[in-house]
């Protein structure tokens, strides 16, 4: 069983009585070693900034680990884990992280039904997926998403284009914006753009990505003979197809990089000059908000919540996904000096100071844990509706 970081808050539950909430939190796993993912990187966050006594629960795959017998068995016993851990830890609030996808649907409505047998509050975080902007195939699947967000006392989603989204598709769902934050490191932003340009990509490697809109994309690039080098972080069950082929377009000028994380990973996008993330669909990309903080150029798909974080032209470039000729003029705008590269690395950096930070997004979760379990306390916790 992962073993949570412990930290506690206080809660009144009235004049003369407090106690404290305790957190279970669901994701994958918090080892980046073991998964690329944007919900364990705002997990190990919210673990290391909430005042609030919060336990990891382990939901959802490795990165690259076959479906075998072993998986299906994992995914059969995963509720009663789930039960187990909640009533061995005296859990008071179930904060399920899920996605709009077909597995992430059907494995986070059974969790919401063991929480509601158990009791237990219940909040459920919507990080983007396939379904935030597209119907769902089916009736079915449609019902199960609509009765476990019906059943939780409160549902997040990561912007407010998403908020109307769920409360369209789902009437009586009242959502609340909660944007993804991360944590703010130094960067000299003076080190940036020097030839060769240094391009990077960072995140899970699989073809809804945008991969072969990237490769393709190089390919113009170099046969218009910029000056830039490629960097690949992450990993991915496309990854061996993928590095093959940006080796035959890049050759020296590619390098896979692998997975990093920590101090690494902070060089890493401190270096970087340009940041690129042509995905099919996104919630908010954690990854996007670590590069903008590092104050790298982005040129991004506009899906998603994206576009509530990118202001094009001014913080960042917006492209239109599967664009492939689209990808290519927007980076060429950028590597050939042609955008004031340095004025938009600055204003992205100076987008995440403002509003995006983890110090507000963790006070604001805190106190919205503390309306859960005591409702007359929760004014002031600072989300939208």
């Amino acid at each position: 069983m992962p073993i949570g970081l412990f930290f506690s808050l206080t809660v009144n539950d009235d004049a003369s009585t407090k106690r404290t909430v305790r957190v279970l939190i669901t994701a994958p796993s918090l080892l980046e070693r073991e998964n690329v993912s944007g919900i364990s990187t705002m997990v190990r966050l919210i673990m290391t900034f909430c005042r609030n006594e919060v336990i990891h629960f382990r939901a959802g795959s490795r990165d690259n680990r076959p479906r075998r017998a072993s998986w299906f068995l994992a995914q059969i016993i995963l509720p009663i884990r789930f039960a187990v851990i909640a009533i061995k830890e005296r859990i008071d609030i179930v904060h399920i992280n899920t996605a709009l996808t077909n597995s992430a649907i059907v494995r986070d409505f059974c969790l919401t039904l063991v929480s509601l047998f158990l009791g237990k509050r219940i909040l459920v975080h919507i990080h983007g997926g396939v379904y935030i902007e597209k119907e769902m195939p089916g009736a079915l699947l449609n019902w199960i998403a609509g009765e476990m967000l019906h059943s939780a006392d409160k549902v997040l989603v990561l912007s407010e284009k998403e908020r109307i989204s769920i409360e369209n598709r789902w009437p009586g769902v009242r959502p609340l914006v909660a944007a993804n934050a991360v944590e703010l490191n130094e960067v000299d932003l003076r080190k940036k753009f020097r030839s060769p340009c240094q391009l990077v990509f960072f995140g899970r490697i699989d073809r809804d990505k945008g991969l072969n809109e990237i490769i393709s994309a190089c390919e113009l690039l170099e046969a218009r003979g910029l000056d830039f080098e490629f960097k690949c972080y992450g990993t991915g069950p496309d990854i061996e197809s993928f590095a093959g082929s940006m080796n035959e377009v890049l050759g020296r000028k590619f390098e896979y990089k692998g997975i990093v994380f920590g101090q690494e990973k902070i060089r890493a996008l401190n270096s970087a000059d340009i940041f690129l993330l042509p995905s099919y669909y996104e919630g908010m990309p954690v990854s996007l908000l670590e590069a903008m903080a590092a104050g790298c150029v982005c040129v991004v798909s506009e899906v998603g919540s994206v576009g509530t974080v990118i202001d094009h032209g001014n913080n960042g470039f917006l492209i239109e996904p599967g664009n492939t000729n689209e990808i290519a003029r927007m980076l060429e705008t950028v590597i050939d000096g042609t955008a004031d590269c340095r004025r938009i690395g600055r204003e992205a950096r100076r987008t995440i100071e403002s509003q995006f930070g983890i110090n507000g997004f963790s006070d604001r979760l805190d106190r919205l844990y503390d309306g859960i379990v005591c409702p007359e306390s929760e004014k002031g916790a600072g989300y939208r509706h």
